[in-house]
């Protein structure tokens, strides 16, 4: 059965064709990890890609561009991944990326907003193209469901 609050196909077919091409911003101080999560996701699918090497640069890209995924790194030369939260739009999704698996970092990430926790292991290229369609996924189910409350 379908719940009442639910978009029906055309709707949701309708809001997702109409939004442009989902823009990503990567967060990562490292040039080999950049490098990395760029040609992950290039293989993927066409998103639109910017790189940022320290929560100064980011934010400065933040003001002046609206991105839809944002993959941040924890550790960053001028502080941490988490003190890049408060500047990222309400309707972009965060994921966190780490070279080590710490637990306590990913509950302070995931009770500071983050959408997923990603570790830069041996899976990493796949575990990040994972999490960022799961992302554009719930985003496209948000963006619907603005679209159908404001035409209410």
């Amino acid at each position: 059965m379908t719940s009442p609050n639910a978009p029906c196909e055309q709707e949701t077919a309708t809001a997702n064709r109409t939004r442009g091409p989902v823009s990503i911003l990567i967060v990562e101080d490292n040039p080999d990890h950049a490098t990395l999560a760029r040609a992950a996701l290039e293989e993927s699918n066409s998103w639109s890609l910017d790189i940022a090497a320290t929560i100064t640069s980011a934010f400065k890209m933040i003001s002046a561009k609206d991105y839809d995924v944002l993959l941040v790194d924890y550790r960053l030369p001028d502080g941490n991944g988490l003190d890049l939260l408060d500047w990222v739009k309400k309707d972009s999704v965060v994921i966190m990326m780490t070279g080590q698996g710490d637990e306590k970092v990913a509950v302070q990430a995931f009770k500071s907003g983050v959408f997923d926790y990603v570790v830069k292991d041996a899976l990493f290229r796949t575990t990040l193209v994972d999490a960022v369609e799961q992302a554009i996924t719930r985003l496209d189910a948000l963006k619907g469901k603005h679209t159908l409350a404001a035409s209410r």
